[in-house]
């Protein structure tokens, strides 16, 4: 997603967790709050391909299979 894009997904959030009346201070928090998760959900999304290539790396020849071999 494009920053824009996380921003105003941000924004809406923050609407309709707090409402229309909430302070700069709660709604910076907030965002970071939600940055550092999408951060984290990245992170661990990472990770686990890698852990899903390293065992694709890792396995028997024979029990990999190309494409004309499946038809």
């Amino acid at each position: 997603m494009e920053n824009q894009s996380i921003d105003n997904l941000i924004e809406q959030l923050t609407n309709v967790t707090y409402g229309s009346g909430v302070e700069a201070r709660e709604k910076h928090v907030f965002k970071e709050a939600v940055l550092g998760l999408i951060r984290l959900a990245r992170a661990e999304q990472i990770r686990d391909m890698k852990i899903d290539v390293a065992q694709l790396m890792c396995a028997p020849h024979h029990d990999l299979h190309s494409y004309s071999e499946v038809d």
